[in-house]
């Protein structure tokens, strides 16, 4: 990289040189219907007060008095534009007769409006009066030169990327040949004009012929041909016949004709690996994306730019143009490195080349105060430095943070969502969903899937395209697809997320499950302790009550502690028919004891599904309050009730009539808010309503989803309370 630094300083250098070594008028001239028009005149320049803007040069008379035309073709900035050799001999002669006159000494003009006036010619141009373009083209040419050979230079034994660097030596030479003969004000030394006209078209066909052998090696070779020695070969024995022999003139255009069927074989070979990569996602992926960025800005530059001059026609994009557009080759291949990982280059690649163009600004900018400003060399170097570390490092710690964010920062800003994701034990997604919703959230994939093998660690597979991620057992693999929606493939970087996230799963899983054991040993703890001394005490009771009324308190609450101790021990299952048929029994026997007549009426299937302790409590106690409340405040003489059962709900609705009042003037107690607590736990709801065709009965309903909540792991010892549980 050092040597294409260096290449690059001196091309520059070169080219800066030959454009300030050439004789300066002080104008800016463009080609008009009747002549060459003079468009500005610089205050400072030779030509100040003599010529206006406005004025057409007609002809010039040397000191000889010899009289030149000066036809508009004079000041065509591309000599091969040309579509013959006869015209372009005819162009380098013209312009070596009127080179010959400007330097002689003064020159008299002749203007369209019958004026002659008399001009002299500064032997040198000044800096500050080279164009723009001038400018743009060298930088694009350092550019262009340091990414190609610093691609080639982390992955020499690639054939693609000795292209892509032969590729980026052809466009430098044509960039900074082109900025110094096609920027310059007039006329330029004849013999420098066609060196430099001959360079730029080696280096622009170098450059094509290098980008189309691109796709016979990328993304793998077509064949076993030496494509790689074949396109320089090529290019310089056409170069040599149109610049220097010029043996075979092709028709049309001698000069551009040949780009034609050098893009469309370019374009075959696009074509092929495109077939080849069917079965290669990756690779058609980096394909796709070298033939939007490559093929399409080269089309551009042939639609718009060779083929109106190969009709006769005026280009329809400047000669600045088209070298412009020709990056989109290496625009596509640097945002290649960062979303394919193209020629296998990682992100590190740019940590490499955003140092390397830190120091090379320093050194640039060290060198443009020196040379425009005369500032001290010491001056100049604190004053480049301070640039640097003000303007340069900021943006590069921007552009670092925005476009390759490490690990390490990104996750800062996924803290919450993955202690959510590990902790949310009241959750009813299993964790296997949470964990692929996590993964999908933090790396946003195209498709992922769950697959039922073995794995350790993260790995990437089918080079990029897939990130694999074990679940906490390492039992089931997660694999996600096209990292953020397919726009990029996964990287090293990604992988180490996912394992540093994997890590964190894993450790907070551990962690929960020791909170669980301890929970399970208290649950245990309280059981048995409710089992051992409060159990005895009421089943005493209930057979010692002086009344029926009491002795029936006491197996209510009896029941009510067995329930409990079940939800402790969270190992007892239950039918939702056993249930049902337990609930009967209980409404039979409390309506008979208070002489209120039952309804009972079930509809629909009972679904095979077991409840949890914790359903079965909420349902029996939301259950026994409404009875009890029915029985208790309404006096009624009948209760219905009506069980509905589908294959995921529960409804259940129970209905008297008596002393009732309007729901909305109730003043709800402990009683009520504990039923809605209950079935708010199980995720339904529960009404009370007056029935719509009959306001005399009032009605309470609930219904509830028939789900397995997710519930803490067991403890691996079953607690002592449980096992005695149905003897209370």
């Amino acid at each position: 990289m050092l040597f294409a630094a260096a290449l690059a300083a001196l091309g520059v250098s070169l080219a800066l040189i030959w454009a300030i070594r050439t004789p300066w008028l002080g104008v800016q001239l463009a080609a008009a219907p009747d002549g060459i028009r003079v468009v500005a005149v610089a205050p400072e320049g030779p030509s100040a007060g003599v010529l206006t803007p406005g004025d057409v040069l007609l002809s010039l008379r040397t000191p000889d008095h010899r009289v030149l035309p000066l036809p508009i073709d004079s000041i065509q900035p591309v000599p091969h534009a040309h579509a013959t050799y006869a015209g372009n001999r005819q162009f380098h002669a013209l312009h070596k007769l009127l080179f010959s006159a400007v330097t002689a000494g003064p020159v008299t003009l002749l203007l369209a409006d019958g004026r002659e006036v008399s001009v002299a010619a500064s032997p040198s141009r000044p800096i500050d009066q080279l164009p723009w373009v001038f400018w743009a083209l060298a930088a694009s040419g350092i550019i262009v030169l340091l990414v190609g050979v610093g691609i080639w230079a982390f992955r020499r034994a690639n054939t693609s990327t000795a292209l892509v660097a032969l590729s980026s030596v052809g466009y430098m030479i044509s960039s900074l040949s082109l900025a110094t003969f096609a920027t310059r004000e007039w006329l330029m030394d004849p013999e420098l004009l066609w060196w430099t006209s001959a360079a730029c078209y080696f280096g622009t066909i170098l450059y094509g012929y290098s980008a189309m052998a691109l796709f016979w090696y990328y993304p793998r070779p077509l064949g076993r041909f030496p494509m790689v020695w074949a396109a320089p070969l090529a290019a310089l024995l056409i170069s040599l016949n149109n610049m220097v022999f010029q043996i075979i003139e092709w028709p049309l255009h001698t000069f551009y004709l040949q780009y034609f069927p050098v893009f469309a074989i370019g374009v075959w070979f696009a074509q092929r690996q495109w077939i080849n990569t069917r079965l290669r996602p990756d690779e058609r992926a980096a394909l796709l994306w070298f033939v939007r960025l490559g093929l399409m800005s080269l089309a551009i530059v042939m639609g718009f730019y060779f083929l109106p001059q190969l009709a006769g026609n005026e280009r329809m994009l400047p000669y600045w143009g088209g070298q412009f557009l020709a990056l989109g080759l290496y625009v596509g291949v640097v945002l290649g490195v960062l979303r394919f990982r193209l020629f296998d280059l990682e992100r590190w690649w740019f940590v490499v080349w955003a140092w390397f163009l830190g120091g090379l600004l320093v050194v640039a900018l060290d060198f443009g105060l020196v040379y425009f400003t005369n500032l001290h060399h010491v001056g100049a170097l604190t004053l480049s430095l301070l640039i640097a570390a003000w303007v340069y490092f900021p943006v590069r710690q921007w552009a670092w943070a925005r476009f390759l964010r490490s690990p390490s920062e990104r996750i800062e800003t996924l803290l919450p969502t993955l202690l959510e994701t590990f902790f949310a034990t009241t959750s009813s997604k299993p964790f296997q969903e949470r964990w692929q919703g996590l993964l999908a959230q933090v790396f946003d994939p195209l498709n992922i899937r769950s697959v039922s093998r073995p794995l350790d660690e993260a790995c990437l597979e089918y080079d990029g395209l897939v990130l694999s991620v074990p679940d906490i057992e390492g039992d089931r693999v997660v694999m996600l697809s096209g990292r953020s929606r397919g726009r990029y493939l996964f990287t090293r970087d990604d992988v180490a997320l996912a394992s540093l996230i994997l890590t964190l799963a894993r450790k907070s899983a551990a962690l929960r499950e020791a909170q669980e054991r301890g929970a399970a040993v208290e649950r245990e703890r309280i059981a048995r302790d409710l089992h051992d001394d409060v159990a005895p005490q009421l089943l005493t009771l209930a057979h010692s009550a002086d009344s029926e009324e009491n002795a029936d308190r006491a197996r209510t609450a009896l029941q009510t502690l067995r329930e409990s101790i079940y939800t402790l021990s969270e190992t007892g299952e239950l039918s939702l028919q056993t249930l049902l048929a337990e609930w009967r029994v209980e409404a039979a026997e409390r309506t008979e004891a208070a002489n209120v007549q039952l309804s009972w009426h079930e509809s629909g299937q009972p679904p095979d599904f077991s409840l949890t302790a914790r359903q079965r409590l909420n349902l029996a106690r939301v259950f026994r309050e409404a009875l009890t409340n029915a029985l208790r405040h309404a006096l009624p003489e009948t209760i219905n009730i009506v069980i509905e059962m589908a294959s995921h709900q529960l409804t259940v609705r129970v209905s008297h009539g008596g002393v009732i009042a309007l729901p909305e003037s109730w003043r709800a107690g402990k009683g009520l808010n504990n039923m809605r607590t209950r079935i708010a736990e199980l995720g339904g709801q529960i009404m009370w309503r007056l029935q719509a065709d009959n306001p005399a009965i009032l009605e309470v309903c609930w219904e509830t989803p028939l789900v397995t909540p997710a519930i803490p792991p067991q403890s691996s010892r079953p607690m002592r309370g449980a096992d005695h549980a149905h003897s209370l």
